[in-house]
Parts: structure tokens; C-alpha cells; sequence
């Protein structure tokens, strides 16, 4: 398991493109929160013992994610259509001794390969007074009877102060994560 973060990177600016649905999106712009010029990214990625389609069966839906998500606690759907680009979803998060529910939108969706959600806090940063949010991307690749997940966690749009990033590279970048990650979950209840 690796966890990187990589700063400066920019997901802006990736040509528009259809989703499954036929609609069409806007890789990265949507996910970048006002004019946010440091990119900051959380990166991890496992192989599983399962098929693509297996895996997707727990990544394409934000509604499965409880089941392998650490932090992830009630999900609801919270428009008419599920599982589309444009969905959105309600999904209770454990920060710390803080839970916080946040309104989740699928902004690009290709079935059996790409999620992209934005998770928006209903609180606002104190500083900016914009609302905080994050964007979530799982990808996967098909290696026959293995499948490699990527998880992409773009926080520019965390609003975290300037005078903490630094900190919080160093932390990513040479610490070792606590517990069960995200992607150690997803392993362990697909392989189940």
C-alpha cells in the first residue's frame, strides 16, 4: 500500500468527455473549489483477488460504500436517479470524534472502470467562508482475474489553511496510516 501525496498537481483543465449515460463532464474543474493554485491529493491503490465487475458492484454505487469505508457511516440517496452522473447522495462522515453529513454528487461515472463524487460539507470554512469539500475518485482496472483499484482524494477544496499543508504532506508523505484504509476494506469484503 502506498499513500502520496503529490503537490502541486493539477486535475484541471482535461478535455470534456462522455460519460456512460451519454451525458457529458468535465474531469477535474468541477472538483476544484474556487481558485485553489496548490493541488493537494491523497493517493492509494491495492490489487484484489476479483473480477472488475465484482469490485464495481462496491465502487460504482456511493450506497455501498459503508460497507468498506472506515469513516463512511449512513448513506441515502438524495435525488430521483441513482448510480448516474448527477446523483446525489447524503453520506454520514466520521472525522476524528466529529460526524458530519455530506451531500455527495457523482460528477463522472463509467461503469466498470471510473467514480468520480464531490462531497461537500454543509459548513463553511471560517476563513473563506466557502464550503469545504473533497473529491473522490475510484478507478479500476481490469488484470483478468485481479482488478487494481486506484483511490484519488483531491482535499484543495478542503480549505486548509496554508500555514498546515506543509504539515500535512510531511504526515502523508513519511507517516503510516492508522488502522483499516478505505482500500484495505474494499479488499477484504469483496475477497469475502
Amino acid at each position: 500500500m502506498t499513500l502520496i501525496l503529490r503537490w502541486p498537481r493539477n486535475i484541471a483543465g482535461v478535455v470534456d468527455e462522455k460519460s456512460d449515460d451519454g451525458s457529458r463532464v468535465s474531469r477535474g474543474s468541477t472538483c476544484v473549489h474556487g481558485e485553489v493554485s496548490t493541488h493537494m491529493k491523497l493517493n492509494d491503490e491495492v490489487v484484489i483477488e476479483a473480477t472488475s465487475d465484482k469490485v464495481w458492484e462496491y465502487v460504482g454505487s456511493p450506497e455501498m460504500w459503508p460497507l468498506f469505508h472506515a469513516k463512511a457511516g449512513e448513506c441515502k440517496q438524495a435525488s430521483s436517479q441513482a448510480d448516474v452522473v448527477g446523483a446525489l447522495y447524503d453520506i454520514e462522515f466520521r472525522l476524528g470524534s466529529k460526524t458530519s453529513v455530506t451531500r455527495c454528487e457523482v460528477i463522472d461515472r463509467r461503469i466498470g472502470r471510473l467514480i468520480i463524487v464531490k462531497s461537500t460539507l454543509p459548513e463553511t470554512n471560517r476563513q473563506t467562508g466557502q464550503p469545504m469539500s473533497a473529491c473522490m475518485t475510484y478507478e479500476l482496472e481490469d488484470l483478468g482475474r485481479t482488478t487494481k483499484v486506484t483511490e484519488d482524494i483531491d482535499i484543495s477544496g478542503a480549505s486548509i489553511p496554508l500555514i498546515l499543508r506543509p504539515l500535512i504532506w510531511l504526515i502523508t508523505r513519511f507517516g503510516t496510516p492508522s488502522g483499516e484504509t478505505t482500500l484495505m476494506g474494499l479488499k477484504r469484503v469483496v475477497e469475502e
